[in-house]
């Protein structure tokens, strides 16, 4: 069967193309970034998830604002849109997410005491505060405080978007509406009865994706996560184009090869990755999956996943278990009906350098990974030591080869390419032009 090809604008997908076939070389330790033509990278400041095991800020002490840095150097540019400039004002309103489209940023907001304010955003990048409402349907964005935004994705195929909350998640269709399952369901929706994909007591759906038609119909599979207390609630699944209910078949990750839907990421047998060594097993209680940026290959229908792993308890090393860092999954979808998750790899591991992770993006032009940590390695308090978030930035060869590591860290004397600061004081998302 042949595959719709259709390009989809979903922020957080990229283009691995030839660099994959690229044979590895060792690596210096202190590398500079390649050129990357004066790009910005876009800097949400909002409330954001760490892992269980660690605290972070709370709202009234983010800088609450979207703001944007040097891609190459990490230097400050500016203030692009702070909340306190979106009307009508709310100090409550917080950045949950923003993609980078061509001449714009989309924010989603969050506020979960003045809940006119959850919508999508569309900000020029020209003129930020000439922002305008692009999505605001109030059967999406319910006035109930427990439907906490997380995450969100736009297909510009179709113009339609979908937005995860703490318990289900939601689409809206290019006339502002919701679209419905059944005539009657949320979308995607969390039951007890369908808990062969989500958990059955589902409340943290941290990231939402799309992936293009397989062979039929003009939507994709959505691929999503969820982060939670035990192992098991810590998932990667994807489900029907046509939404889901209660009904098994709307899971379309439940395979004897896809594990990490059923029991939990580490249900799977994780590896080490070229040119690294350490326990690879896990807490009882398991890891957070705190993160995702999705690449395509170029084989359609094969994607790479990088997933940040955040400690769950007080877990200060990986010297006894594989507490935090990040990990490379490999995602397939093989039908109309099927995708598994498989493969999980080991790719960085230092918790001196990436620990509370919170946000990552990718940049397919360079192959450059960034990822947003806490400012205090190794604290289980991000707010004692009152540290914004680092930047950490990495150059991705998926071909590497040992002693070469699939990430080499770009670094001048071992520091982060961006310091955190009060403005950072926990990063939500980040998006790279």
């Amino acid at each position: 069967m042949g595959r719709n090809r259709m390009k989809k604008n979903i922020g957080l997908t990229a283009i691995i193309g030839a660099s994959m076939m690229l044979t590895a070389c060792p690596k210096k330790t202190d590398e500079a970034s390649v050129v990357s033509g004066g790009k910005k990278l876009y800097v949400a400041s909002g409330t954001c998830s760490a892992g269980n095991g660690n605290t972070t800020y709370v709202q009234s002490a983010t800088a609450n604002a979207i703001m944007s840095y040097d891609a190459v150097t990490g230097e400050f540019n500016k203030i692009e849109l702070a909340m306190s400039q979106i009307m009508p004002v709310d100090v409550n309103t917080t950045p949950v997410q923003i993609i980078n489209r061509e001449s714009d940023l989309l924010l989603l907001t969050e506020n979960a005491t003045q809940q006119i304010h959850r919508r999508i955003l569309k900000v020029p990048k020209s003129a930020p505060t000439t922002y305008t409402v692009f999505f605001d349907d109030g059967d999406v964005f319910v006035a109930t405080a427990a439907n906490i935004l997380r995450s969100f994705t736009y297909d510009a195929t179709d113009g339609t978007a979908q937005v995860s909350k703490s318990t289900l998640a939601d689409k809206i269709l290019p006339q502002n509406v919701r679209a419905t399952k059944g005539g009657t369901n949320w979308f995607l929706t969390s039951a007890t009865t369908a808990a062969t994909c989500m958990p059955a007591a589902a409340a943290n759906i941290n990231f939402i994706d799309t992936i293009p038609p397989f062979s039929t119909g003009v939507d994709g599979k959505t691929i999503m996560m969820h982060t939670g207390a035990t192992a098991n609630a810590n998932r990667l699944f994807a489900v029907s184009r046509t939404g889901y209910a209660t009904a098994a078949a709307d899971c379309n990750s439940i395979t004897a090869s896809s594990p990490a839907s059923v029991n939990g990421l580490q249900s799977v047998a994780h590896v080490n990755g070229p040119g690294l060594t350490g326990p690879v097993s896990f807490l009882a209680n398991g890891i957070n999956a705190i993160a995702v940026v999705k690449i395509a290959t170029s084989t359609v229908g094969q994607y790479k996943l990088i997933v940040a792993y955040s400690n769950q308890t007080a877990v200060f090393d990986n010297n006894t278990n594989f507490s935090a860092g990040l990990v490379m999954w490999d995602m397939n979808e093989t039908s109309d009906t099927n995708v598994n998750f498989v493969n999980p790899v080991i790719i960085y591991r230092n918790v001196n350098v990436v620990w509370a992770p919170s946000a990552l993006t990718y940049d397919p032009s360079t192959s450059e990974l960034y990822v947003a940590v806490g400012g205090a390695p190794g604290a289980t308090s991000q707010t004692a030591g009152n540290y914004g978030y680092n930047i950490e930035k990495f150059r991705v060869d998926f071909a590497a080869v040992a002693p070469a590591t699939i990430l080499t860290r770009i670094h001048k004397d071992n520091k982060p390419f961006f310091a955190g600061n009060q403005n950072t004081k926990c990063i939500s998302s980040l998006a790279i032009e």
